[in-house]
């Protein structure tokens, strides 16, 4: 019952506020009013609503894409609204869900690296409302009880006067899968120029000049989607105003997974469809199998399991996502381009010409097919989490027509991520892949509960959680499970110091990933980091050439002394905290930087 008598504690409180202050609570104030990654989406909403004092408030309701956009407020930057799944939650002086607004906190679900931008951009980018807020003094919206955050309390209306207090708010945080110096490389990446076929360090999104003021917008195969590539910087002079870029602080959240997902689907093909038995009982895709499926070398059944050896030629479909998207990010530098294995997701991939040789088909948006006399190999891009995951389930239908099936891609764990994928048994139409023979979930791949493969689900029944503690990620906390990152907040310094809401609010995340939805490990129980390394990033504009103050050198900085984490680190080694400290004591406070996986 922990959540109800949590949930009357913080009622009683509202109510004592208002009785002894009156009309002086009325003042209305925004803890959080983020835009980001899905991986924190579930669970930054739990931590704004359930504690004995909520950081954001009593009510909640809940959107899909179609009624708020995040808006980039800089004249000039020519960037379309972005539009996400939103929550939002609040509190009102008179304790009732539609009493004068105190509290409120909103949470708009796109890409990490546009999150990046709303936030770094100045002046910093807003939430706004499609279309406004109704002219009234009742509800501006219904519930979208299908649409809400999973586990949530049932949404209630949206109040017009709650509407109003959001309409227009600049965005205060960022949750990201990556470290603010990775969002920015990961932007110039996308918008350099498209070198060649087989040099994917820069891709080719960038519009005249490659200078993203603004991009090409990268489009979904399966819907009227984009990912908008636009120029921002983390540090000095804002690259299309010139306004100074101000001091912001980054708080670590946890370790979050990103995860091998299939079809499960086709039980036929004479044993060769992803549904069958094998490849449930294998459950294991090496990592340079999986980063030659998702470059497009590899593209059969077949080729991802040992047990492959002798079994029909069935075509293996691909999704993935764009070079915008946290979970893309962590993904290619972890596995398709690791020191090791150097390739890329886009290989190939000319956004402005055609399809690589041997496949025939569209590159933006990517849907390309491979045929040969062996079957069609087909590979599309959806964006955002949601689309992913409906890609999976084979709820998407391609803009372009046609079929696919037997589809593999990846998406950030969360429960509500994948709950459209599973009933948490072997009948569940997606199931998840160990990678390198190391589970993501459990001590080992024959250890889970509900079945191979199987991925959890969670359920809450009068305040009690059905996956606490269901969960431990044994392999994450050492490091052993190679595609993880470290799940950050970005906000200003006084929101993030002790005792600020986006402070609170991370604490209270952590809190119950403990205690009641495992949807990461919480940092302080990560046994292992991954190494910073120095990156280069533009810091005024992206037509200044060789000129002095052009670009600055980030410094690695690994988090364990007196300086702050700096540098990038996405698919940075693994190495063990201790060994970082005993690094440190035999070196003279040197750290165990540059090292990558």
């Amino acid at each position: 019952m922990m959540m109800k008598s949590l949930k009357i504690a913080a009622a009683v409180a509202v109510l004592a506020a208002a009785m002894m202050f009156g009309s002086a609570v009325n003042a209305q104030t925004f803890p959080f009013v983020a835009a980001g990654s899905s991986a924190a989406f579930n669970a930054l909403a739990f931590a704004g609503e359930y504690s004995a004092t909520p950081v954001c408030g009593l009510y909640n309701w809940t959107a899909p894409k179609g009624f708020v956009t995040g808006h980039d407020n800089r004249s000039g930057a020519g960037a379309s609204d972005v539009a996400g799944t939103v929550w939002v939650e609040w509190n009102t002086s008179s304790g009732g869900s539609t009493g004068p607004v105190t509290t409120v906190c909103a949470y708009l679900n796109i890409d990490s690296i546009v999150g990046s931008r709303l936030y770094f951009a100045n002046p910093q980018g807003s939430l706004s409302f499609v279309g406004g807020c109704p002219n009234n003094s009742g509800i501006a919206y219904p519930p979208n009880s299908p649409n809400q955050v999973l586990l949530l309390p049932a949404d209630v209306s949206l109040p017009t006067t709650v509407c109003n207090a959001l309409n227009g708010q600049t965005v205060n945080a960022v949750p990201s899968d990556i470290r603010p110096e990775d969002a920015q490389f990961g932007t110039q990446r996308a918008c350099g120029p498209f070198i060649s076929a087989t040099n994917p360090a820069t891709l080719g999104y960038g519009g005249t000049g490659n200078t993203c003021s603004p991009g090409v917008a990268i489009a979904s195969a399966f819907s009227t989607s984009t990912a908008q590539p636009i120029a921002f910087t983390i540090s000095g002079k804002d690259p299309i105003t010139a306004n100074t870029i101000p001091a912001w602080k980054s708080l670590d959240v946890g370790a979050q997974i990103a995860l091998i997902v299939y079809n499960t689907q086709d039980t036929g093909d004479s044993g060769a469809g992803l549904g069958n038995a094998v490849f449930t009982n294998d459950g294991n895709v090496d990592r340079w199998v999986l980063a030659k499926v998702l470059d497009g070398t590899l593209g059969r059944t077949r080729d991802l399991i040992p047990e492959g050896e002798g079994l029909p030629s069935i075509p293996l479909d691909v999704v993935v996502r764009e070079p915008l998207s946290g979970t893309m990010n962590t993904v290619e530098f972890s596995v398709t381009r690791d020191k090791e294995i150097d390739s890329s997701q886009e290989l190939g991939i000319n956004p402005g010409g055609a399809a690589p040789t041997g496949w025939t088909g569209t590159t933006n948006p990517l849907d390309i097919t491979k045929t040969s006399a062996h079957g069609s190999t087909r590979k599309l891009r959806a964006i955002g989490t949601g689309e992913m995951v409906k890609a999976i389930a084979g709820t998407v239908t391609p803009i372009s027509g046609g079929t696919y099936k037997n589809q593999v891609g990846y998406v950030f764990f969360s429960y509500g991520n994948v709950s459209p994928l599973t009933n948490g048994s072997s009948t569940s139409i997606g199931k998840y892949f160990d990678v390198d023979g190391v589970d993501p979930f459990y001590a080992d791949y024959a250890s889970n509960p509900d079945g191979l493969g199987v991925l959890p689900v969670c359920t809450v029944t009068s305040g009690s959680s059905s996956c606490n503690g269901a969960i431990t990620f044994p392999n994450i906390e050492n490091g052993s499970y190679p595609l993880w990152n470290v799940l950050r907040v970005v906000t200003t310094p006084s929101l993030a110091a002790a005792g600020g809401s986006v402070n609170k609010l991370v604490v209270a995340a952590q809190n119950y990933a403990t205690s009641f939805v495992p949807d990461f490990v919480p940092y302080g129980n990560l046994q292992v980091f991954r190494a910073h390394r120095a990156v280069t990033l533009y810091v005024e504009n992206y037509n200044c050439g060789s000129g002095s103050g052009c670009t600055k050198s980030y410094t690695p900085e690994d988090g364990f002394t007196t300086a702050a984490e700096g540098g990038s680190d996405v698919g940075g080694a693994v190495f063990t905290v201790e060994a970082e400290l005993d690094y440190q004591a035999d070196n003279s406070n040197k750290q165990l930087v540059t090292f990558q996986q």
